[in-house]
């Protein structure tokens, strides 16, 4: 069974046996955490509207990339542990 609160780590190593820790999808991310102002990736606590529960907390995972080109209007699919929401049902956030 996943641990909701497992950090999860990309190591890629190159030709001289150095190791970065980039994201794969690091542009696209950035992106996408700057149109809807939120913070994809980090620990977070979420106040939900029309949800099983009215706040989670744990690490703020995107289930898909949106369509391009990036409109904050349209959803983004979101989930926290094992919750799965909607972007529109976000009240309020605040960093862990």
């Amino acid at each position: 069974m996943d641990d909701p609160e497992q950090l999860e780590f990309l190591l890629m190593g190159s030709q001289d046996g150095s190791s970065s820790l980039e994201h794969p999808l690091g542009d696209l991310l950035a992106q996408v955490q700057a149109c809807w102002s939120l913070p994809i990736g980090q620990r977070v606590h979420i106040d939900l509207a029309g949800a099983e529960t009215d706040f989670i907390e744990g690490r703020l995972d995107l289930i898909r990339a949106p369509e391009t080109p990036l409109n904050s209007a349209h959803p983004l699919a979101l989930r926290v542990a094992h919750l799965n929401f909607s972007s529109r049902q976000i009240k309020g956030w605040s960093l862990l």
